[in-house]
């Protein structure tokens, strides 16, 4: 197997190791819920 083969393999791996682990959405408010956010901004993430 060439390098450039291998080298396309373990980024592959490492792309899909990412997108497996799951990612924790925080809000950095204290006390606040998904309903404190305006759902008509920019920043909104249901």
């Amino acid at each position: 197997m060439s390098f450039r083969k291998k080298a396309g393999i373990a980024i592959l791996i490492l792309l899909l190791i990412g997108l497996l682990i799951p990612n924790k959405m925080i809000i950095p408010v204290q006390k606040a819920t998904k309903n404190s956010w305006n759902s008509e901004s920019f920043w909104f993430y249901p």
